[in-house]
């Protein structure tokens, strides 16, 4: 499986955003859970599961407003 990274993604699962920002599976969905950042879930009608994404722009937005 190849993924071209050289590209910004948009939505992100939480092993990338792990990679890409540093946060840990449980922050990011306190993050979202809080409302202070976006996710979208993949989950079908009908379906008790899905995935759940990440939204890169949001993550980037809370980080620099905690910049010091």
């Amino acid at each position: 499986k190849t993924t071209d990274t050289t590209l910004p993604q948009e939505f992100m699962n939480h092993q990338t955003a792990r990679h890409v920002f540093g946060l840990s599976r449980s922050y990011l969905y306190l993050l979202a859970n809080d409302g202070r950042i976006r996710s979208i879930s993949t989950c079908k009608p009908g379906a008790t599961r899905g995935k759940r994404l990440f939204d890169a722009a949001s993550i980037r937005a809370f980080l620099n407003s905690h910049a010091a």
